[in-house]
């Protein structure tokens, strides 16, 4: 009897543990995660986006501890914010909240050349703007992936780089400053 009421709380405390990450979103998640984005971005308060299909490509998939789940994404998308307006693409973030896509407010952004058709970074503990020059990937310490990347996400807020040209990558044992694209010393 014990042994089964261990896998019943071993199974419930793996289901609150996955509902942080998600599979890669749909069209319809992508297109429901960016209304908030727009309404940031221009001011206008009703949106109907339509992502056209084939326009998506990763830019950076921050693993989840479960095979095929992740925490965050970054993705360009090629769509009309409302039917009969002018196609945008844009390069912007999505991160999975109880286990539904949501747009993560101020990345809508024209994406750079430099990540246009690179392949996808997933060797990344959070994808956000400003993480990693254009790749918006924060990078893990070298042997770790996914959940296990870091193992205290404290050690580097605030960031202990001298300056905002560069970012910390190595939040255990010590610090580690890596210089954003275009810059160096």
């Amino acid at each position: 009897m014990k042994y089964f009421i261990f896998l019943a709380v071993l199974s419930l405390l793996h289901l609150l543990i996955a509902a942080q990450e998600c599979p890669l979103p749909s069209i319809t998640q992508i297109e429901s995660a960016l209304p908030p984005l727009l309404v940031v971005s221009d001011g206008n308060q009703v949106y109907s986006p339509n992502v056209t299909e084939g326009s998506v490509q990763y830019v950076c998939q921050a693993q989840g501890s479960m095979i095929d789940t992740y925490q965050a994404i970054a993705l360009i998308a090629t769509f009309t914010p409302n039917p009969g307006e002018a196609e945008q693409t844009r390069i912007f973030d999505i991160e999975c909240i109880s286990g539904t896509w949501s747009g993560r407010t101020g990345s809508l952004d024209p994406p750079p050349a430099s990540v246009v058709s690179a392949p996808t970074r997933t060797d990344c503990y959070r994808c956000r703007e400003g993480f990693g020059g254009d790749t918006r990937c924060r990078g893990c310490i070298e042997g770790y992936t996914g959940s296990d990347c870091l193992t205290n996400i404290d050690d580097c807020d605030p960031n202990p780089c001298d300056n905002q040209n560069a970012y910390c990558i190595d939040e255990v044992a010590s610090y580690t400053c890596v210089c954003l694209d275009g810059y160096t010393g």
